[in-house]
């Protein structure tokens, strides 16, 4: 092989590989309408796991589908993105349900009871669930 034809080779490979390392950055997120949820719990329980044992509860649910019920303590909506607070025992805290961008609501009320599935990504004052859609 000449070097010229090498280099051409080279260059035509590494061009696939930035194509297609762009094709999975630019992939959207899967929704999670159809996931199935590991676990279903109620916002207190949820709360306690994470309170009393959090590295075993991180180990059951952390980057994990779950659904959650509970009452809306609040609705947030800030930079584009919306957020339902789920009221927990916990005057301090809560969990925290960051809606999908294709699954964001206006029909959820402060006081209202629903369900929320979402990715689990841990504990700090509140649990955070990302990607969260109502079911």
């Amino acid at each position: 092989m000449t070097k010229k034809k090498t280099i051409f080779f080279v260059i035509v490979l590494l061009g696939l590989i930035a194509a297609y390392g762009y094709y999975e950055y630019s992939r959207p997120l899967a929704d999670l309408s159809s996931a199935k949820s590991v676990a279903q719990l109620n916002a207190n329980d949820l709360y306690k796991e994470f309170e009393n044992n959090e590295t075993k509860a991180n180990e059951k649910y952390l980057d994990k589908v779950i659904s959650v019920e509970g009452d809306v303590l609040k609705i947030e909506n800030k930079n584009n993105k919306q957020s339902i607070y789920l009221l927990t025992e916990s005057m301090m805290s809560s969990i925290i349900c960051e809606m999908d961008d294709n699954h964001k609501t206006t029909s959820v009320t402060e006081g209202q009871k629903i369900q929320i599935k979402g990715l689990c990504t841990g504990y700090l004052m509140d649990v955070i669930l990302v990607r969260c859609v109502i079911e």
